[in-house]
C-alpha cells in the first residue's frame, strides 16, 4: 500500500473489515497519494474490489504450524476472498494474478483430503487460476530471486564501507581482521586447514 502511494498506482484493500490495515497507516498512505495522484481503497466487498482491477494480489491465509481452530476459523472468514474465475472475470480485460509465496496451489491430494474437513478444496488461488495465462507467480518468484541476490551481492559491501568509516572516525583501533588473524593462531588447529597462512 505504501508502495503503491509513493508509485501513484491505484491500491485497493480487499479484506474482511477486522483485516483492515491500521487507519493511522492508510491515512499517511492517503496523505502520500494526494501528492502522487494514486488512489486508496478499503472494501469488503469482492465485486467492488476486483472491478476492473489490473492485478488481483493475494498472500496466504494460515502459516504452517498454525493450530487447527486457526485453520477453521481462518478459512471460513477469507473463503468468500478467494482470486477465482469469477474474480478474475470481474478485474480489467487484460489482467494477470499473483500471490506471495508459498500458497496452497496447486493443491496437492495430500492436501486436498486435509482441506475437505473445511469444506473446500482449494484456498488462496483456484488451480484454474495459478494454471492460467494470467498468472505470474513464477514471474514475481523469479523477481524476488533477483533482489536477494542484490543483497547477497550488497551486504560484503556495506560491511566493508561501515568498516572503513569505523577506521577512519578512529573509534576503532585495530583492524578487526588482525584481530581475526591473532585469534586464529592463538587457538588449536583441530582437522581444519593450516592457519598459519592467515
Amino acid at each position: 500500500m505504501v508502495l503503491c502511494a509513493k508509485m501513484g498506482l491505484h491500491f485497493t484493500a480487499c479484506a474482511p473489515k477486522e483485516l483492515f490495515p491500521a487507519e493511522e497507516l492508510v491515512e499517511e498512505c492517503r496523505k502520500i497519494a494526494a501528492e502522487t495522484g494514486a488512489t486508496i481503497r478499503l472494501t469488503e466487498d469482492v465485486n467492488e474490489g476486483t472491478k476492473d482491477a489490473d492485478v488481483l494480489y493475494t498472500d496466504i491465509w494460515v502459516s504452517m504450524g498454525e493450530p487447527d481452530e486457526v485453520w477453521e476459523s481462518r478459512i471460513k472468514l477469507l473463503q468468500p476472498y478467494q482470486v477465482n474465475a469469477a474474480a478474475m472475470a470481474n478485474a480489467a480485460h487484460r489482467h494477470s494474478c499473483t500471490a506471495c509465496p508459498p500458497i496452497m496451489t496447486p493443491t496437492p491430494p495430500s492436501a486436498r483430503k486435509s482441506l475437505e474437513k473445511y469444506g473446500i478444496t482449494e484456498m488462496e488461488v483456484t488451480d484454474q487460476v495459478f494454471e492460467s495465462k494470467q498468472s505470474v507467480v513464477f514471474d514475481e518468484a523469479e523477481n524476488r530471486m533477483h533482489t536477494i541476490k542484490a543483497v547477497i551481492y550488497a551486504t560484503p559491501l556495506l560491511i566493508a564501507s561501515a568498516l572503513r568509516s569505523l577506521l577512519q572516525s578512529g573509534r576503532v583501533k585495530t583492524r578487526p581482521y588482525r584481530r581475526l588473524r591473532e585469534a586464529s593462531h592463538d587457538a588449536p588447529c583441530r582437522n581444519g586447514p593450516d592457519r598459519s597462512a592467515l
